[in-house]
């Protein structure tokens, strides 16, 4: 058991969330990353702690945002030994913090979108995250999540059926509620189980063998907790394939560690752009005289990124009781 102030959580919190288009059991693992080109990944970071977007984002070319934060505002310029905001064009700059972010942007390889959320006036934070991974703001009822019902959607236009063999992974030892539902995925534990020969040694014998051999043939509840037992036997070699180095360096933190996995398995035109309606931060123009209204759907943006990236003609009832509206020149 362990603590962590809400710093350290934002910087730990929410592991990569991969959909991967690739079979599960280790030997179909390990050919589908050895680095196939043309086949499209999308990665997920959830900060369920939160984040202060205009803190990151920061709106500098607003004059009101420095009347709102006369002591919390990054300044547009350098000054007195602290970094100011790095602009990005004449009205947003990201925050010296995320520096690191910046050749992406220049490379036209990173977007944002700006005054995106949910349409749901809930000020429950913990209602807020579930709405958000389920993609269905206000129907409690719903608990297939967004990522899962893209898994089980139809095949993606002009796709060859041997394409479609859609698998999700979480690189967290819970299955985040957007990946939970019908469709099998694949919750990878945290590092001190992943990386811990014995548990897996320990569990083996209950499904019929080291994590190492074959999967055995039988009994469905056996025949799955081979196959997972052989996918995290994969992920520990990985892992420690990893931390024999080569490639770039990565923080000394568990979400940079959980990233550089991510990274090994991702190897075996929408960017230089700030989308959305900025709404302004007159008193006029925000929600309840306080907070920075709405202008785009979050599900906007979820159904922009299925439809480009995968081709995936969202169905009608994907995002119940929703019908997303298209976001023109996110993604060219």
């Amino acid at each position: 058991m362990f603590s962590l102030d809400r710093r350290d959580f934002l910087r730990a919190t929410g592991a990569g969330l991969a959909t991967l288009r690739l079979p599960l059991p280790a030997g179909h693992l390990r050919r589908e990353f050895a680095g196939e080109e043309g086949t499209p990944a999308l990665v997920v970071l959830f900060l369920r702690g939160g984040v202060d977007a205009l803190h990151a984002l920061v709106p500098y070319g607003d004059p009101r945002y420095y009347e709102f934060r006369p002591t919390l505002a990054v300044a547009p310029e350098d000054a007195e030994g602290e970094r100011g905001v790095i602009p990005l064009d004449g009205d947003f700059g990201l925050h010296p913090a995320l520096a690191g972010l910046l050749p992406f942007w220049t490379a036209k390889r990173l977007a944002a979108v700006v005054a995106v959320g949910s349409p749901h006036p809930t000020r429950s934070h913990f209602d807020a995250q579930d709405f958000m991974e389920y993609a269905a703001p206000g129907l409690r009822t719903v608990r297939d999540g967004w990522l899962n019902r893209y898994l089980t959607g139809p095949a993606a236009t002009g796709a060859s059926s041997a394409g479609q063999h859609r698998r999700g992974l979480a690189l967290h030892g819970l299955l985040p509620r957007s990946l939970r539902g019908r469709h099998p995925a694949l919750a990878v534990p945290e590092a001190s189980v992943r990386g811990d020969g014995t548990v897996l040694e320990r569990f083996a014998p209950l499904y019929g063998g080291s994590p190492e051999e074959p999967a055995a043939e039988g009994d469905v509840v056996v025949a799955a907790g081979r196959t997972t037992l052989e996918a995290l036997a994969f992920f520990r070699r990985l892992a420690g394939e990893a931390d024999a180095g080569g490639g770039p360096a990565y923080p000394d933190s568990p979400l940079a560690q959980r990233l550089r996995v991510l990274a090994r398995i991702l190897r075996a035109g929408a960017g230089g752009r700030i989308h959305g309606a900025w709404p302004g931060l007159r008193d006029a123009d925000l929600y309840e005289g306080r907070d920075l209204p709405v202008t785009t759907d979050f599900r906007d943006v979820l159904a922009a990124v299925l439809r480009a990236h995968f081709r995936f003609d969202v169905p009608r009832d994907f995002f119940p009781g929703h019908r997303p509206a298209r976001l023109k020149g996110l993604f060219g």
